[in-house]
């Protein structure tokens, strides 16, 4: 689909020709007649590779293109046609730049009678990027460079870069990188060069972090005369590491032309981009609208992601410079973009520097298949939008998937937007209203190809005062206390305030409106204005002291205008509980950040913490010492002086020997009384103790068995408590295995069973109101003839038990219980235990004659099943472990006794050795574990350990000169060893030995991995900075005189070395010299090879030679010869000697009358005694000059007398 326009039907609408005031000096843009530019370094990896320039313009002009200060003429003068354009191949292998901090004379010079538009792509296969070029009078003197994050490796091309083309002679450039350059230029310190017209330099950053090299966006570029800045990368992928990079490379703005206010817009069939922000001043702040404010300083940058479906606006308090990239094609989703996706950088011009009209190219390259237009402008221009005489509209409804228009309802600064798919070729746009602007990028992809650049902006020197994004537009905020600078900018040379300043800047700290008006040095007015608004946040915690005892709690609250809130103990609320002594501050920042201050004084005096030491239950009498301790509240001795007092109110009660912390109660008789210690602080603050003491009777044990006489008295006796003791007091009964029969009145009267086996007592101890009694004991009868036995009471995992109630007693019934809810009537039964457990057993003996009559017994633990244990330990059979390891019974007992094996030797056999450490003295060891709990011994576990391989290795050298050669041999005491190894954590080869390359200077980590063939067990050693490469210095000179004659054979040296410390000069005659630019003066006739030695502080070094040639300067001439000779060389006069430069010779010969004879304007040309006319002169003496230069250039001047004879 193409929108082309005959030359007919443009010249009949001569109102297409719309410009941005073309006849307005002081409007700077894109277009122009004079543009200076030059061609970064681009890869060249194909047989494919070229330069190229596209030219544009509105009307037929002419333009020529020059090279270098000479401005050297590059083929003839080109013709273009209205609203065409014309490509120019620029021979790459002349003007492409190669390498870093050079002086170049590379600087391409584009002169056009008429204005047009320049466009400039460098291209490779799969490594290409376009930019517009800017005309000489858009240029200026302060740039930043915007570049992108290189990849990290040492792979070619990936490397930042940036190059500056000179437009006038003596230009002084002061460049300031942010990171080391390739010729290791320290990062963030500034250094200089001097540049001629059509000179130009490149500075790259390879992407080695070891040696502080990066990415050079921030490079800080100043000259004090106009220069073309170009930046981006070699290659770059976009993020870093994503995959896939190509070339980037646009045209700096100078910082005159930055802005405050972008629109941005995807591109098209790209799921995201990625924005870079640039930051021309200290804390500028920021706005992405829908994300939280940034705050950048001088030189910084952040970067954020713009996703498909998100047009944004930029909003900075100070100008920015952005930069949009497309990114590899690996970040990008395939199903959305196809995969036709290769980065490439874009620069976005500010709203203030949006056109009324534009002419320009949609670059056709060889690889890209799609291309597009992307298009910001006013939303009530939609219907006034041109693009090649029709209007977008119209377009849009001829095919509204091509020109797609999108209409946000806000957010978007009152702009629509739109993404045209459009055709290579040259396109004219125009928004049919004065004043009114765009701005449009042009961008296209195809397979590994993709190309993106601005296509028509203002590039005007902007006064712009700034705005504060908390306002609207023109408000800046003024903080109270604060004051703010307002800068017009150093580019313009007349200021006029309304202050009456005329100064650059002013401070301002007072609200209210300010403006200025200036001119640049063309006399060009501009103006601007802006009203500060002042905030003056006001906080208060309502009090500045309090002062008050011990517990104080205090809310302190800083008010609820603000937005937040800053205390001293670091908590971010409005309000805050304070109970300290303290000074607390807080500072609160209002909707606008501007933040306010006050702080308030609390003393909390403390009052003692009063511990009472005496018991406050007393037993058996009516007198009791009462003792207290005094403590401060964080429980430290109380020492402070105190006013105290120890009453009651009960008048009976008396308080004696008393002290601040001691007093002797009396008190009538048995009861509850209160005492109460008053204490008073230095401070006036007083505390109250309530300390109630109890004083009781300790209660009585006694009691008695009865019931000898009674019908059930062979099998229980009766028991009675005889006591004082009230029924609540607490009876802590004992009766031995023996259990209750019957609770007549438990536990004053009860029954229980005789004692079974041997003698058996009763105990019993009270306790009533805190007060214990005496043990009471009584022996019980035991019951006669009866006794329980079992054959087994210990087993593993499952036991079997006979058990015999051996009875004497006739006519009773049993009831056995054993444990496990499983009971038995049999007198002798036998029971399987099934699980193992320690198990209670019950037995109950009933009179048959009287059923009441019994006697229960409970035997606690009687039989004992204990499970076999398992002897695993820990230690992981799969993991490869260091030269030993500690292993773990992990189901450890008190009863546990341990014997631990090795290969199934016992080497430990005992009760703590739960834990054990193992020594790993083989590649694998076996290690065993038994374990015996409660008689009960398990099978033995065994596990297999692996080592780890021994490693070590050694390497020859750990410091020389790049490029170095390290050899590294594995030293393991293992057999079956492999051996990985490592240089800075990468993998680099293999072997028992192996030899690294080190090819750039720096410190290196070292290291080896291992594998062990017997064990599959891999470990790493690294060893840090165990190699020092030092850089190897450049070697290089020059000489004032290759060749020299012997008579003048004084030659200067002139050192170009870099890195070098020492220097050693060889002059290839047996003459030495250690000057920095030593001269020597040869003397004799020869080819001498000159040779410099330049060595560093660590001993690098590096040679250079070049072969000077010092000639003899003999001119001879003979004073006779004779035409008729038999011999050859008496026939003919000429000149003989070395050193004259053949094309600057002139001899005459005269006759004595000073008539010319003969001349020649070769030095080997033959006077064969004829004249001009070609007749034999006559005999006589004749008189020749010659003037010729030599081949240094001197011009010398020499006559003679010669004799013609006959």
């Amino acid at each position: 689909m193409r929108y082309f326009f005959s030359l007919i039907i443009i010249i009949s609408i001569p109102f297409f020709l719309k410009a941005q005031t073309p006849e307005d000096d002081c409007h700077k843009s894109t277009e122009g007649s004079d543009f200076w530019f030059g061609f970064m370094e681009g890869r060249d990896l194909e047989d494919i590779h070229f330069l190229e320039i596209n030219v544009s313009a509105r009307e037929a002009t002419t333009f020529t293109i020059f090279y270098g200060p000479d401005e050297t003429q590059l083929g003839l003068p080109y013709q273009i046609t209205p609203f065409n354009s014309v490509k120019v191949i620029i021979p790459w292998d002349l003007l492409e730049h190669f390498g870093s901090e050079k002086i170049e004379n590379k600087g391409i010079h584009l002169v056009s009678e008429l204005p047009v538009n320049v466009f400039a792509l460098n291209w490779d296969k799969n490594s290409s990027d376009a930019a517009v070029i800017y005309p000489t009078e858009s240029l200026g003197i302060e740039y930043y460079a915007m570049c992108y994050t290189p990849s990290i490796g040492g792979d070619n091309g990936r490397n930042t870069e940036f190059l500056i083309v000179a437009t006038e002679d003596s230009t002084t450039v002061n460049i300031t990188p942010p990171v080391v350059t390739h010729k290791h230029k320290p990062a963030n310190t500034t250094f200089t060069i001097e540049l001629d017209k059509g000179q130009s330099y490149q500075v790259q950053s390879m992407n080695i972090d070891s040696i502080g090299q990066g990415d050079l966006t921030g490079s800080y570029i100043t000259s004090d005369k106009p220069i073309a800045l170009f930046s981006g990368s070699l290659i770059s992928m976009v993020p870093a590491n994503s995959g896939t990079g190509d070339h980037l490379f646009e045209q700096m703005p100078p910082v005159n032309a930055w802005g405050r206010e972008f629109f941005t817009i995807p591109h098209r069939f790209r799921y995201w981009d990625r924005l870079r922000i640039l930051s021309q001043e200290d804390r500028t702040v920021v706005w992405i609208n829908g994300l939280k404010p940034d705050t950048l300083d001088r030189g910084e940058y952040r970067d954020t992601v713009l996703l498909w479906y998100q047009p944004k606006r930029i909003i900075a308090e100070k100008p920015v410079l952005i930069a949009q990239f497309s990114q590899s094609t690996s970040e990008d989703l395939y199903d959305f973009s196809g995969g036709n996706n290769e980065p490439f950088m874009t620069i976005l011009s500010p709203a203030a520097q949006y056109r009324n009209s534009g002419n320009f190219v949609v670059y056709e390259s060889l690889q890209p298949s799609d291309y597009f237009i992307n298009l910001v402008f006013p939303r009530e221009e939609i219907s006034n939008i041109y693009l090649n005489n029709e209007k977008l509209t119209d377009l849009e409804l001829q095919d509204p998937v091509a020109f797609d228009i999108k209409r946000p309802a806000n957010n978007f600064g009152g702009n629509f937007y739109a993404q045209l798919k459009v055709d290579p070729g040259v396109y004219n746009m125009w928004i049919d209203t004065p004043d009114k602007g765009f701005f449009a990028t042009s961008y296209s992809y195809g397979l590994q190809e993709s190309l993106g650049y601005g296509v028509a902006f203002n590039l005007d020197n902007l006064v712009d005062l700034g705005s504060s994004i908390n306002f609207q537009e023109d408000t800046l905020l003024l903080c109270y206390g604060d004051t703010i600078p307002l800068d017009a900018g150093s580019w313009f040379n007349e200021f006029y305030w309304n202050t009456g300043d005329t100064t650059q800047s002013i401070a301002v700290a007072d609200s209210g409106w300010y403006w200025v008006e200036v001119k640049d040095v063309n006399g060009c007015p501009q103006s601007d204005s802006v009203f500060v608004f002042l905030s003056h946040p006001i906080a208060d915690l309502g009090l500045d002291e309090l002062k008050d005892c011990e517990p104080t709690v205090l809310k302190l609250d800083a008010g609820e205008e603000f937005w937040r809130y800053y205390w001293s103990t670091e908590e971010r609320t409005q309000t805050i509980i304070v109970d300290s002594t303290g000074t607390y501050e807080v500072t609160v920042v209002n909707r606008y950040g501007c933040k306010a201050s006050d702080q308030m004084s609390l003393t909390v005096y403390p009052i003692p913490k009063i511990n009472v030491v005496t018991s406050s239950i007393i037993c058996d009498t009516l007198v009791t010492p009462l003792e207290i301790e005094l403590l401060r509240t964080d429980l430290s001795p109380w020492d402070m002086p105190l006013d105290w007092n120890w009453r009651t109110e009960d008048p009976d009660v008396s308080i004696s020997d008393s002290t601040d912390t001691f007093a002797k109660i009396r008190v009538p008789a048995f009861g509850d009384y209160l005492i109460y210690y008053d204490a008073v602080t230095q401070d006036g603050c007083d505390t109250i103790k309530q300390i109630q003491l109890s004083f009781n009777e300790t209660p009585t044990s006694d009691f008695t068995l009865e019931g000898q006489n009674d019908e059930c008295s062979d099998f229980s006796k009766k028991v009675l408590y005889t006591g004082d003791a009230n029924p609540g007091a607490f009876f802590h009964w004992d009766f031995g295995s023996s259990l209750i029969v019957d609770s007549i009145d438990y536990p004053l009267i009860f029954r229980v069973s005789l004692g079974i086996g041997e003698s058996h007592e009763i105990r019993l101890v009270v306790e009533e109101n805190g007060c214990y009694s005496d043990t009471a004991i009584n022996s019980i009868v035991v019951l006669q003839n009866v006794d329980i036995k079992a054959n087994k009471t210990h087993g593993c995992d499952t036991l079997t038990v006979s058990f015999d109630g051996e009875m004497l007693l006739n006519e009773v019934d049993y009831s056995w219980s054993f444990g496990d809810d499983s009971t038995s009537n049999e007198p002798n039964p036998v029971h399987f235990y099934a699980e193992p457990k320690l198990y209670n057993v019950g037995l109950t003996i009933t009179s048959q004659s009287n059923n009441e009559c019994r006697a229960k017994y409970s035997f606690k633990e009687m039989i004992q099943v204990y499970p076999t244990p398992v002897a695993a330990f820990t230690g992981d059979q799969n993991l490869c472990y260091d030269d030993s390891l500690k292993v773990l019974y992990t189901h450890a007992k008190d009863s546990s006794i341990y014997k631990w094996y090795k290969f199934n030797e016992l080497f430990y056999a005992g009760f703590d050795k739960q834990e054990i450490t193992v020594n790993l003295n083989l590649p694998f060891t076996m290690v065993s574990l038994v374990v015996e709990e409660y008689g009960c011994i398990s099978d033995p576990w065994t596990k297999r350990f692996s080592r780890k391989p021994h490693i070590d290795f050694t390497i020859d050298k750990t410091e020389g000169c790049h490029p170095l050669v390290v050899q590294a041999t594995g030293n393991s005491n293992d057999n079956n060893i492999l051996y990985y190894w490592l240089k800075n954590r990468q993998t680099e080869g293999f072997g028992d030995t192996y030899n690294f390359n080190f090819n750039e200077p720096g410190s290196y980590d070292l290291g080896v991995h291992i594998y062990s063939e017997q064990t599959t067990c891999r470990d790493t050693l690294l060893l840090n900075d165990v190699v020092l490469v030092n850089p190897t210095p450049f070697a290089d000179f020059e000489v004032d005189l290759p060749i020299a004659y012997d008579n003048n054979s004084l030659i200067t040296f002139t050192n170009l070395s870099e890195l070098g410390t020492k220097y050693l000069w060889d002059f290839g005659d047996g003459n030495f010299s250690q000057e920095i630019n030593p001269q020597h003066n040869y003397g004799e006739v020869g080819i001498y090879n000159a040779q410099l030695i330049n060595e560093t502080e660590f001993g690098c070094t590096d040679t250079a030679s070049l072969e000077i040639n010092i000639v003899p300067f003999t001119i001879l001439a003979p004073n006779a010869f004779r035409p008729e000779s038999e011999y050859e060389i008496n026939k003919y006069f000429t000149l003989v000697g070395e050193g004259i430069n053949p094309e600057k010779f002139n001899m005459k010969i005269y006759d004595r009358w000073g008539q010319l004879i003969f001349e020649s304007f070769n030095h080997l040309s033959k006077w064969d005694g004829k004249s001009l006319n070609g007749e034999p002169a006559q005999m006589g003496n004749y008189i020749w000059t010659a003037s010729y230069s030599d081949i240094l250039g001197f011009n010398h001047e020499l006559k003679g007398q010669v004799l013609l004879i006959r």
